[in-house]
């Protein structure tokens, strides 16, 4: 876990300070994250693997609809098939 943390640090701060912004999104972020802690701190791996997983695919998810709100906004119609992408 540490060594996949390690690998994807930088990657991961550049998402995390671009999606923060997103309405809702830092307390979830901060439970998602406690929730990953807690199972690493339990060394619970496999749960931790998982919850890393679905929090990455919420994260997506996140910032596809995010970029559908913006285009609508501009009315710019583009059909994104978000479960396509995912």
């Amino acid at each position: 876990m540490i060594k996949f943390y390690n690998e994807m640090s930088g990657q991961l701060s550049i998402l995390a300070s671009k999606t923060a912004s997103f309405s809702g999104k830092p307390k979830k972020l901060a439970a998602e994250h406690r929730e990953i802690m807690k199972a690493i701190d339990q060394k619970k791996l496999e749960l931790a693997k998982r919850i890393i997983q679905d929090h990455i695919k919420s994260t997506k998810i996140d910032i596809l609809t995010e970029v559908q709100n913006i285009l609508k906004k501009k009315e710019i119609n583009l059909d994104i098939k978000i479960n396509e992408i995912i």
